[in-house]
């Protein structure tokens, strides 16, 4: 008897064991008290991060509505991608590679910009002996492999202030097709001088 009761003890322990060694699924309908912990996947409609529209509270509307916005992800602070501290509204992991994309625009309305002036004369007369200034580099992100493609750039340190942000740890594509823009414009106009000068002769 006594044998008997302990293999039905072995039995139960080992049923018991198995059952909990099962994937766990569950369901959540509610968002509060939030759950806490690490999960192997998740899958929603919807997702919002933070407090996006700024009512101190933590609620449904700082979320997208799935009936309305389905797909989309509301995030309220920075977004790192293979950083845990980034600096900027989104940033990727130093020499973690290129993002890829079908395009990047950038706002550029008048409605989303102060303080515009436009460049003089003897401002693009500047900025074109800048550009005769500038050494272009080949170089390794120092996290990549010696093996890896040769990168074509700029050195920061190196960079026209114009194009250099504020850390001077980075170069501004915006800026720098401003830049660019402005030293064609700059080239243009000595290649017209050029052009009445041989006319005029």
């Amino acid at each position: 008897m006594h044998k008997i009761i302990v293999v039905i003890g072995v039995i139960l322990f080992l049923g018991i064991t198995l059952c909990s060694a099962q994937e766990e699924s569950i369901t959540i309908t509610t968002y509060y008290p939030s759950p806490y912990g690490v999960y192997n996947q998740m899958v929603t409609n919807t997702l919002g991060v933070g407090d996006n529209d700024g009512d101190t509270d933590l609620d449904s509307d700082d979320a997208p509505d799935p009936s309305i916005n389905p797909g989309e992800v509301w995030i309220a602070g920075n977004v790192g991608i293979g950083t845990t501290n980034p600096g900027r509204i989104l940033e990727c992991k130093n020499g973690g590679g290129n993002p890829r994309a079908d395009g990047w625009d950038i706002w550029s309305s008048r409605e989303f910009k102060k303080d515009i002036t436009y460049l003089y004369e003897e401002d693009y007369t500047q900025i074109l002996a800048k550009l005769e200034n500038i050494k272009v580099a080949r170089y390794h992100f120092k996290s990549e492999p010696k093996e890896a493609k040769l990168r074509l750039g700029l050195i920061a340190e190196e960079a026209p202030a114009e194009i250099v942000s504020s850390d001077k740890k980075s170069t501004s594509l915006s800026d720098a097709i401003g830049f660019l823009m402005a030293v064609v414009k700059a080239q243009q106009r000595e290649i017209q001088a050029l052009k009445q000068k041989l006319i005029t002769q």
